[in-house]
């Protein structure tokens, strides 16, 4: 059986416009977004990628799956950096679906990231992994998940997850920013100093998790 977590945070979707013209947090009728959406799937699997497009597609959801195979292509992607650079063809998006265990940078290294970067608060990450392991659920909740869901074993269980996702974070968006986003030193160090301080506190150990490289 599939299962769901969510943090507070994901109580509140929280997705505001960016309008300048609109600083109250006004939402206007042009900042309503209309479908398909976008949806980034970091996941290094690509039977669960093809099990997922199937899902979506059986359940009638048209929206736009973007894959990337790694954590360190999610942030290149989510940056805008090279070969992620055109915004026509690797629109932003407005839903992360994260693999918690990938090469590279694993999924805790891309919420941690996410988390030190203010500019990418309004974008909903969903952990879609196949751990059980209720320290998982904890840490990637702690460190901004809004919600932890468990792959399922067959299709029928994946086509209820994925309507659940849609009608819970792909509901009445209002437009987040596609202008975007890159890098600094100063995120480099903000995002080690905030992730050694997590893991810490948590008593977790992920190998390798700040080993971010230098994106310049």
């Amino acid at each position: 059986m599939w299962h769901y977590r969510a943090s507070r945070a994901g109580d509140k979707l929280g997705i505001i416009s960016a309008n300048s013209k609109n600083r109250r947090g006004l939402t206007t009728q042009s900042d309503i977004m209309i479908e398909p959406y976008c949806i980034l799937v970091a996941e290094d699997e690509d039977v669960d990628v093809f099990l997922l497009r199937r899902a979506f597609r059986r359940a009638g959801l048209s929206h736009n799956l973007m894959h990337v195979p790694d954590g360190e292509k999610t942030i290149q992607y989510l940056t805008g950096r090279p070969p992620f650079d055109d915004r026509v063809k690797y629109p932003f998006p407005q839903l992360l679906l994260l693999d918690l265990k990938m090469p590279k940078l694993n999924g805790f290294d891309v919420l941690a990231w996410l988390a030190g970067r203010p500019d990418m608060h309004d974008l909903p990450a969903v952990v879609l992994s196949s751990s059980p392991l209720e320290s998982d659920v904890k840490m990637a909740e702690k460190l901004g998940a809004r919600q932890f869901l468990t792959k399922p074993n067959d299709l029928d269980e994946m086509i209820a997850i994925v309507k659940n996702i849609s009608e819970r974070w792909l509901t009445n968006l209002v437009a987040v920013p596609s202008g975007i986003r890159s890098f600094s030193a100063t995120d480099n160090l903000s995002w080690a100093a905030f992730m050694s301080e997590e893991v810490s506190s948590a008593g977790v150990k992920t190998p390798g998790l700040l080993a971010l490289p230098d994106p310049r």
